[in-house]
């Protein structure tokens, strides 16, 4: 374990290639899931060494019986993507889901917003995530992802029409969404690397209670997202400051203004939290 510590620390003080060679020795030695991982990381992000999306694939395979789900969450996008492989959505469907099953907070968020959208969408935010240090997004997209509607190419077309098809097929209902918000809160929610991703949960959580989807519990929804809100998530504070008296209407005590107002980026200075 030191010396995948070693190699983690090489690799935050971004000296990439000695990282990339501390996690192939790991590989080597014992086959260690979590370097392999990690490796994969650096081979997809080309840090350390050339950026290879083959290699990356191997590394990540490597990784998928014993971490948690990043593996088989990265190697999701990369066959949503086409990178390194053909894109293929029914494969990246069948890891996200098993990533979501195996902890991956951020696997639980996609496969809930599929739910939802009923759309299997890119999250073109997030190019992959990382364990370097915790299920960290360390790259955003260098690349551009075509939005709904915006590439009217035969060929784009008949992708959207997949991603549209493939949630039919896969029989997925929107009131399903709600357990794995669920089970993202539960799993999560000592995890300190996970915040963002519980703090999301309870917001999207609670607005299905809200909009009554499946079960229609506004009081108990619009505490969940005081929570998210309490926790600095700008969408809830927002949410909460727009949706003021109806809040109040189901008895939700909500925090001070200036807090919110805070949370969502209107004031400079942090405000004391009336309690």
């Amino acid at each position: 374990m030191n010396e995948l510590l070693n190699a983690n620390a090489r690799f935050l003080k971004q000296d990439y290639a000695a990282a990339a060679a501390a996690y192939q020795a790991l590989m080597r030695q014992r086959q260690d899931p979590l370097a392999a991982c990690n490796l994969g990381f650096l081979y997809q992000q080309g840090l350390g060494v050339e950026r290879d999306y083959q290699k990356a694939m191997r590394c990540y395979r490597a990784s998928c019986y014993e971490d948690g789900g990043a593996g088989y969450f990265n190697l999701s996008l990369m066959y949503q993507r086409g990178l390194g492989v053909p894109v293929d959505l029914e494969e990246s469907f069948r890891l996200m889901e098993r990533s979501a099953n195996l902890g991956c907070a951020d696997a639980q968020l996609f496969m809930a917003l599929v739910q939802l959208l009923q759309y299997y969408y890119d999250p073109i935010e997030i190019e992959c995530v990382s364990l370097i240090p915790f299920y960290h997004v360390v790259h955003r997209c260098e690349y551009s992802v075509p939005l709904l509607g915006d590439d009217e190419s035969a060929e784009a077309r008949k992708i959207e029409d997949e991603r549209f098809e493939l949630v039919q097929r896969e029989h997925l209902d929107e009131g399903d969404a709600g357990s794995y918000y669920s089970r993202l809160i539960h799993e999560h929610k000592d995890d300190v690397y996970a915040e963002r991703q519980v703090a999301s949960a309870k917001f999207m959580l609670g607005k299905t209670y809200i909009e009554g989807i499946r079960v229609f519990e506004p009081a108990r929804g619009y505490q969940l997202i005081v929570e998210a809100a309490m926790e600095g998530l700008p969408e809830a504070a927002s949410f909460l400051l727009e949706q003021e008296e109806s809040a109040k209407a189901y008895g939700v005590k909500l925090p001070k203004h200036k807090y919110l107002q805070y949370v969502v980026g209107g004031t400079p200075e942090t405000p004391q939290i009336e309690k």
